[in-house]
C-alpha cells in the first residue's frame, strides 16, 4: 500500500489545485484557477454571492477510483472569499477513493487556512484527516483547528453520503 500511496502523493501533489484562502479576492481567485476549476454557476442572495465550481481531476486518478469527484462553493461578500466548501463523492470504489479525498481535502484545507505545512507534518495531517474522514462518515461531524490558522474545518457526511468539508473563519472575539 505504500508505494501505491507514495505513487498518488506525487501525482496528486502535481495536479490537485490550489483553492481559495479566505480573505482572497474573488477575482483574483479566478484569474488564477481558469485551468483547475470550472465554474457552475453564481447564486446570488441578498449580498452574499455563491460560487459553484467542479474541481477539474486529472483523467489518471480517475482510473484508480472511478466516479470519484469534488466541488468547490466559495463563499463572497463584497468581492471577498468569507468561507468555502469543498463535497468530494467517493464513487464507485470508496476504498480507493479515500486516499484521493484526503489528498484533495489536504490542499483545499492548506490554501483555505493559508497553511503550509512541513514534510514532517504531512504525514501527521493525513493521518489526522483520514480519521476525521472516517468519523464525519461513519458517526458525527468533526472540527479541527490548526495553530497559527484564522479559521476550523468541519467534515460532515451529507444526506446523500458524501464527505462535507468546510473552511469557515473563525468569529472575532
Amino acid at each position: 500500500m505504500r508505494p501505491v500511496w507514495a505513487f498518488l502523493s506525487l501525482l496528486l501533489f502535481m495536479t490537485v489545485p490550489a483553492q481559495a484562502r479566505l480573505g482572497e479576492k474573488i477575482k483574483s481567485f479566478n484569474q488564477r484557477h481558469r485551468a483547475d476549476l470550472h465554474l457552475k454557476e453564481v447564486i446570488i442572495k441578498q449580498e452574499t454571492k455563491y460560487y459553484e465550481y467542479s474541481v477539474l481531476i486529472d483523467p489518471s486518478l480517475l482510473s484508480v477510483a472511478p466516479g470519484f469527484a469534488c466541488g468547490l462553493t466559495a463563499t463572497v461578500k463584497h468581492g471577498v472569499i468569507t468561507g468555502e466548501s469543498m463535497i468530494v463523492r467517493f464513487g464507485e470504489q470508496p476504498l480507493k477513493a479515500n486516499d484521493l479525498a484526503i489528498s484533495y481535502g489536504l490542499s483545499f484545507v492548506n490554501d483555505a487556512l493559508d497553511r503550509k505545512p512541513s514534510v514532517l507534518d504531512e504525514e501527521n495531517d493525513r493521518k489526522v484527516f483520514q480519521k476525521a474522514i472516517f468519523q464525519a462518515m461513519t458517526t458525527l461531524p468533526q472540527e479541527l483547528r490548526f495553530v497559527g490558522c484564522k479559521g476550523k474545518i468541519v467534515f460532515s457526511r451529507s444526506a446523500d453520503n458524501n464527505l462535507l468539508i468546510a473552511a469557515v473563519p473563525e468569529p472575532n472575539i
